[in-house]
């Protein structure tokens, strides 16, 4: 499945993408528009820090949505960040995508690659904790719109959490103190390899996968298809191994930039599938002290399909014999800059702006800010501390907003001017909680099974506690200008007409305009009328449960064509009609007038 079937499918309302390489022109206008086609609105996007900033200056002018309808993080890690994972969970479960392409158009479609999906099962727990675990190190600054957070409380995440199957999973992350390296060894303590055919987007210097190949498994020969031009193996350095090495020119009209490790040998066989090159920095070198960041697919038997996939590339292969490299093609990571900026955010509650940075900045430092021509000047939160914050009363925008942040050190030394975007943060939660309510009422509709139907009441029970409990989710807009009473005109003693209830309650097919996706405006695109017929058929007209085609039309007429549509069970209703009168009761609660935000008191009164 390619990453865009992959994105497009229902029932996901959360997605984490881990990438190296990332486009913010080429997700806004493809990748964004998948996942909302599928139903997700909840999205976070890790990076490596280096990357974006070598993409940031192209940015600037096309962004909508970047900060708005979707986060991108700098993943902190010392080496490379160098994964390339889709993660998407909601009331369908979870799926996940591993692959070899980034996010970008050479990635979806520009160059060779290879992936694989499959629902997520008992076997993945081992590596959906580690993946939850290693998240928060990676994106400590994710507080502000916490997707891992909300991804840990669905219930496929939760149940995989809770999971105590212990094992090797189909998925290994290199993370600190554990190389790709060191936990394929232990899994395949034992086994032995006598040849290995590899692809790979580059390599190194002196082919240390090649020797760790060897001195593991007993590799005595081994095949590389990669594009010269990304070739950094020095002759001499192949000529000193152990190992018989033919390098091989892949050919064809686009570049190859696929990623698999094909072992064979008196054992039978293995591949590994993934985002790790032919390189030291990929599989051996631990993260901590600078290593990447990889995640790859492991097979204990090479799948019959990936074999007939790659075969020709070495059958057919042209060989060519490495030059003497004058700089290695591998991934770099280095940056300039002392305090890098990592996160900008704005909350509309308070009109502040935080400026996070990958390192404490000294208090004497003086850091300003620009943004839209209004320039301020931020104070650090604690005497030095990372994080720094001024107050911008920055009116509503509908594109992506960049600030400007100076820093000035009391050396004397040149100041450092950075460009970023800016989070808003009202925006994030709006577009996380929008997509996740849809993705549970569709669910609801089409569920057959009851154990499915009560696993979306208690999704939707979720929803109404963050509706009644957290004021900080739905923070009121900054009010600017005059007030509403002094621009009114009206007369104390107009008289006020009472408000009929019929006109309040309307389906959303009834309302003009156009029509199919807007995925821009009401974050719930079903009829309200239609979701309470599914749910509590007994108080609408009609006939209870499946409905069928008419058997018998009249002369000369064709009967209209009904869908079949499965009766929400019994206690199911029950259940979700006695949270509803708890809910109700909650809203007309004292405490909850007391401290609801107005956007909270309205999203709460269209609930029900």
């Amino acid at each position: 499945m390619n990453p865009r079937e992959f994105c497009r499918l229902t029932g996901y309302s959360t997605a984490l993408f881990l990438t190296y390489d990332f486009d913010a022109v080429f997700f806004e206008r493809v990748v964004l528009r998948e996942l909302w086609a599928g139903g997700t609105g909840d999205v976070l996007v890790v990076a490596d820090s280096s990357r974006i900033d070598a993409s940031l200056g192209r940015w600037d002018a096309g962004l909508i949505h970047l900060g708005r309808r979707y986060q991108l993080v700098r993943a902190a890690v010392n080496g490379a960040f160098h994964p390339k994972v889709i993660f998407r969970a909601g009331s369908s479960g979870a799926v996940a995508w591993i692959g070899t392409g980034n996010l970008t158009f050479g990635g979806w479609g520009g160059n060779r690659e290879m992936s694989t999906t499959w629902h997520i099962g008992d076997s993945d727990a081992t590596w959906v904790q580690d993946l939850m675990e290693q998240l928060d190190v990676w994106c400590p600054g994710t507080a502000d719109h916490d997707v891992p957070e909300r991804l840990r409380r669905l219930p496929s995440i939760e149940s995989a959490l809770a999971s105590t199957a212990a094992g090797a999973g189909p998925v290994i992350l290199s993370r600190p103190g554990d190389s790709l390296s060191s936990q394929i060894a232990r899994r395949w303590v034992g086994r032995r390899f006598a040849e290995a055919k590899i692809l790979t987007g580059s390599t190194d210097r002196d082919a240390a996968f090649l020797r760790w190949l060897h001195d593991s498994f007993g590799a005595e020969r081994a095949s590389v298809v990669v594009d010269p031009g990304n070739s950094s193996f020095d002759p001499v350095s192949l000529a000193k191994l152990h190992v018989e090495v033919k390098t091989l020119e892949a050919g064809g009209p686009t570049p190859l930039h696929a990623k698999v490790c094909w072992l064979s040998g008196p054992d039978g066989s293995a591949a590994i599938m993934g985002s790790a090159n032919c390189s030291w920095s990929a599989w051996l070198r631990d993260p901590a002290v600078g290593g990447n960041i990889e995640a790859v697919a492991v097979y204990e038997a090479a799948p019959e399909e990936l074999v007939n996939e790659i075969s020709d590339l070495f059958d057919e292969g042209k060989a060519f014999v490495p030059l003497p490299p004058e700089t290695d093609k591998t991934e770099s990571h280095a940056s300039g800059v002392r305090y890098s900026v990592t996160e900008i955010t704005w909350d509309s509650r308070d009109c502040k702006l935080r400026i996070r940075f990958s390192r404490d900045v000294p208090i004497t430092s003086k850091v300003t800010v620009k943004i839209d021509g209004e320039v301020a000047e931020c104070r650090p939160l604690r005497s030095t501390s990372a994080t720094w914050s001024a107050t911008l009363s920055l009116q509503q925008s509908v594109r992506t907003r960049f600030a400007t942040v100076t820093t000035a050190s009391e050396t004397g030394s040149e100041p450092e001017v950075q460009r970023h975007w800016v989070n808003s943060r009202e925006d994030l939660i709006h577009a996380a909680h929008g997509r996740q309510i849809e993705d549970v009422i569709n669910g609801l509709r089409r569920q057959a099974i009851p154990e499915e139907q009560q696993r979306m009441v208690r999704e939707l029970h979720r929803i109404g506690a963050v509706l009644l409990s957290e004021p900080e989710t739905f923070p009121d807009p900054v009010v600017t200008g005059g007030s509403w009473q002094e621009n009114e005109k009206t007369e104390p003693d107009d008289e006020v007409k009472p408000v009929d209830p019929a006109t309040l309650i309307r389906s959303m097919t009834d309302i003009p305009g156009k029509r199919g996706a807007d995925y821009s405006g009401s974050p719930v695109g079903v009829s309200l009328f239609g979701v309470m017929r599914a749910l509590f058929p007994e108080d609408f007209e009609g006939p209870v449960g499946d409905t069928v085609i008419d058997e018998s039309p009249p002369k000369g007429k064709q009967a209209p064509r009904r869908t079949r549509q499965r009766a929400i069970s019994g206690p199911v209703r029950n259940r979700l009609r006695a949270q509803m009168e708890k809910f109700i009761d909650e809203f007309r609660g004292s405490s909850f007038g007391e401290k609801c935000s107005a956007r909270q008191f309205v999203q709460a009164a269209a609930y029900p």
